[in-house]
């Protein structure tokens, strides 16, 4: 039963031999190009200390910005040790 079950899901979940990139260019095709080329020379610049500096600043007590559990009142605490890292 246990074989019958892996056979079952590795061919319905088997990639299919060969190029996907007509696959690729077909769906493509239909996202929306939102970033322009002035957003991306934006988006590509070096992160400035301060400005990081500045967004923990205005971060609340109390939330967790990710699924770590840490919080920012972590943050704001050992901000001194762990701002290179960050």
């Amino acid at each position: 039963m246990v074989k019958e079950f892996q056979d079952y899901f590795q061919d319905i979940l088997r990639e299919p031999l060969g190029c996907r990139n007509q696959a690729i260019q077909t769906i493509a095709q239909h996202i929306p190009k939102i970033i322009n080329h002035d957003h991306n020379k934006r988006l590509l610049q070096p992160i400035i200390m301060q400005e990081v500096e500045d967004v923990m600043a205005q971060l609340k007590d109390g939330k967790a910005p990710s699924p770590d559990g840490f919080t920012t009142n972590f943050f704001h605490a050992f901000w001194e040790h762990i701002k290179k890292e960050v």
